[in-house]
């Protein structure tokens, strides 16, 4: 019953996800319609912008193994944050629905 309950209410927020936002993908579709190309666009920029990146870097004596474990230290960092708070919410939303 509790079962039943819990997947009607994810089916619910599904429904309701997919209604809020279809008309916002399709703004999106039709304000872009070269998605494709947008994409493309963004690569570069990243390409570039990694390029000037990567030549600070040399030119500031930074070795990349540091910068690799300090964007490995706030991935875990966050990472263990995003799944503290999910485990709470889950918590929080099981003990609203305790029958």
């Amino acid at each position: 019953m509790i079962n039943a309950i819990i997947s009607g209410i994810f089916k619910l927020i599904i429904n309701l996800f997919n209604t809020i936002t279809s008309p916002i993908i399709g703004a999106v579709t039709v304000l872009f319609p070269a998605l494709g190309s947008f994409f493309i666009h963004i690569n570069t920029f990243l390409s570039y912008a990694l390029a000037y990146v990567s030549l600070a870097l040399d030119l500031l004596f930074i070795p990349r193994g540091s910068i690799v474990l300090l964007f490995d230290y706030f991935i875990t960092c966050y990472s263990i944050y995003l799944l503290v708070i999910s485990i709470r919410f889950v918590i929080n939303i099981y003990n609203k629905f305790k029958i």
